[in-house]
């Protein structure tokens, strides 16, 4: 835990390990090629079998900035609004989580194709609203949730 104004320790996987800062690399420009689904995850994967400490959130962003409809943005309002929706548990920071939440936010998009963008940080933007990260719907439990899903979506 750390106090306001505290420096963080420094963790070195990724500044002073030379294997992790090239299969970073072959990462992000995996990602810029790729062009389907699968070669996305294929390269997540990938990079996330070196299990390189200290990459954070920000790292999972980077392919969203690829591909807006490949892969979603990721943050702590994100995994809130996702887990409260689903049940989940999704937890921030761990690449297994992030293609978890990816398979949930790509499944709810599909589903929704002709009411929501294909980008996928729209579909974000809506699970970090004040709505969820308020707890308006969170508490609805499952069936709640359908009903709140069917009554938002439905085309009446």
């Amino acid at each position: 835990m750390h106090s306001y104004g505290t420096p963080k320790l420094r963790i070195p996987d990724i500044y002073e390990n030379r294997d992790h800062q090239l299969a970073f690399g072959h990462s992000r420009d995996a990602c810029a090629c790729c062009a389907t689904d699968e070669a996305m995850v294929a390269a997540i994967r990938r990079l996330a079998a070196h299990r390189i400490r200290g990459l954070g959130p920000a790292a999972a962003n980077l392919p969203y900035f690829l591909h807006l409809t490949i892969a979603p943005p990721f943050n702590a309002a994100i995994t809130r609004g996702y887990n409260l929706l689903t049940g989940a548990r999704v937890k921030l920071g761990k690449w297994d989580e992030y293609l978890a939440m990816r398979t949930g936010i790509v499944a709810v998009n599909r589903r929704y194709r002709e009411l929501l963008s294909n980008d996928l940080g729209a579909m974000a933007a809506l699970l970090q609203g004040d709505d969820w990260l308020r707890g308006r719907f969170g508490a609805l439990g499952t069936s709640g949730r359908r009903r709140w899903a069917r009554r938002r979506f439905s085309h009446s």
